[in-house]
């Protein structure tokens, strides 16, 4: 992948790349570094991000949100975990970074501390009414789903409660997308105009064509491959000595040295100092380790990612001459897990048009209750912390808002709506809310002017702003109004096993 501003080369595995703004050729550059907090997959891959564009296009500036000032290396280095586990309010990722390479990055602090401060007040305050909203929606669902059968039938009112948080039925990629097909069967919508959506079903149907337990004893014959080669070369023969095959070490050794950093002029200081020996047992001691610590990193029991650990160590085989090619149902699942990961960021969107197109299908109606029940399930989204600023900010989250898109849907169900406790509490429960919204988008802005403000103070054209994704479209729109400031968002790829154990 080529991050479309600074032309930086980034695996595809580390990172994807979201929606971007070219302001002009002389623009000033803010790539905007999303971090999920708590997810160490997510922040190696975040460190990996700052280090490839410092080291191919010169950004030193890495501005962060939970610091109001510059950062000092913190030495001796942690680890990412570490951070993680210290509850670190600045990225894991950028302080191991720092800490790991001094003289690579310079890190600041953007945010506004009282801000942030009252903002985790102000988000303590939404978590604690839960039971509230819980209950008012739980009132509201029956409505909802009365008029979702007047305006959209069966097989379209399935698809959109299985696509909106408040029916609480969110379902899967895949599920969406096999209702989207019965829907768009049943209102006579095209799919053709859906690429990804397409991609996504011919995948569907080439996986359903591979045998699991094949993958599964080819998996295994690959790995017996590889860790043979990668280890033929060293021969114990006493209990202090081994005996080694430089020849067929070669490649192994050259592997470790890209992977570490390790430079010739450092591999022969090594030997010189340590001996041939004791620095190729180190290669194979790391080799050792670093597999089975990245096969329990990408979740090769099942959760995960675990086919971009395969890919590596394919990439690895090809380097050996390890052969792999005889075993089609291991790579060709490999290579549709590799297809998924490249459509997903943008397929959701594809199926949210879609859904809208095959709504727009059935009639003015229809469409008219397409934006009641959205504008609901956004106050829904609020309430449970999932809208980032911006969104809330065109829907105005507030009490009346809500009384009114109550009384439009007591009026298109046609239900009696029978007043609780919980409807009567949701006043103060949509204040709570909306003023955590309007705290983070005044820290949104706050980050982007602060960034811009330390760019021009410092003399550079480029810079990352690492921050929340929930902070993206606040920031964006910052910078746009600022004129002149280009921007492009990337994702660090997370571990989804840490994401469901969250």
């Amino acid at each position: 992948m080529i991050e479309p501003l600074l032309g930086v080369s980034i695996p595809a595995e580390t990172a994807s790349a979201g929606k971007f703004h070219r302001a002009g050729d002389a623009a000033e550059m803010v790539l905007l570094l999303q971090q999920v907090f708590d997810n160490v997959c997510a922040q190696r891959n975040l460190a990996d991000v700052c280090r490839f564009c410092a080291n191919q296009a010169g950004v030193r500036l890495v501005a962060v949100e939970g610091a109001d000032h510059e950062l000092q290396p913190i030495l001796p280095a942690k680890s990412i975990k570490h951070w993680i586990d210290m509850a670190s309010p600045v990225s894991a990722g950028v302080l191991h970074l720092q800490a790991s390479e001094p003289d690579l990055i310079d890190v600041w602090g953007v945010d506004e501390m009282n801000l942030n401060r009252q903002s985790q007040a102000a988000m303590i305050r939404v978590m604690q009414n839960s039971s509230i909203r819980d209950g008012a929606f739980a009132l509201l669902r029956p409505l909802l789903l009365a008029a979702q059968q007047k305006a959209y039938g069966k097989e379209v009112a399935s698809l959109r409660q299985n696509m909106l948080s408040v029916y609480g039925t969110r379902a899967g990629i895949g599920k969406q997308i096999e209702l989207l097909g019965t829907a768009a069967a049943h209102t006579g919508l095209d799919l053709r105009a859906f690429p990804l959506v397409r991609r996504f079903g011919e995948i569907q149907i080439k996986e359903k064509e591979i045998s699991s337990a094949h993958v599964q004893a080819q998996t295994v014959q690959f790995m017996k491959r590889l860790h043979e080669k990668l280890f033929d070369w060293v021969k114990p023969v006493s209990r202090t000595h081994v005996d080694i095959d430089l020849q067929k070490a070669k490649p192994v050794m050259e592997y470790w040295m890209e992977m570490t950093g390790v430079t010739p002029e450092e591999m022969d200081q090594n030997v010189e100092r340590r001996g041939l020996e004791s620095t190729i047992l180190e290669c194979k001691q790391w080799l050792e380790n670093s597999i089975i610590e990245e096969a329990r990193r990408q979740g090769v029991q099942g959760q995960g990612t675990p086919h971009i650990f395969y890919e590596e160590m394919m990439r690895l085989a090809l380097r050996l001459g390890v052969n792999f090619f005889d075993l089609r149902d291991f790579r060709e699942l490999i290579a549709i897990n590799r297809d998924v990961q490249a459509i997903k960021r943008g397929i959701l969107d594809e199926v949210t048009v879609a859904s809208r197109a095959a709504v727009e299908k059935l009639g003015p109606d229809a469409i008219e209750f397409l934006k009641l029940e959205e504008r609901i399930d956004l106050f829904h989204r609020a309430l449970r912390l999932e809208v980032p600023p911006g969104e809330a900010e065109a829907a105005e989250i507030n009490a009346d808002s809500f009384h009114k898109l109550l009384g439009s849907l007591k009026t298109t169900a046609g239900v009696p709506l029978h007043e609780t406790e919980d409807l009567r509490r949701m006043d103060q429960a949509l204040d709570d809310a909306a003023n955590f919204l309007q705290l983070s988008k005044k820290r949104s802005r706050h980050m982007a002017t602060r960034t811009l403000e330390l760019m021009r103070e410092r003399g550079d054209d480029r810079a990352i702003l690492v921050a929340g994704g929930f902070h993206e479209r606040a920031i964006t729109r910052a910078f746009e109004d600022a004129r002149g400031v280009s921007w492009s968002v990337l994702a660090p790829t997370p571990d989804l096993s840490e994401l469901k154990k969250s």
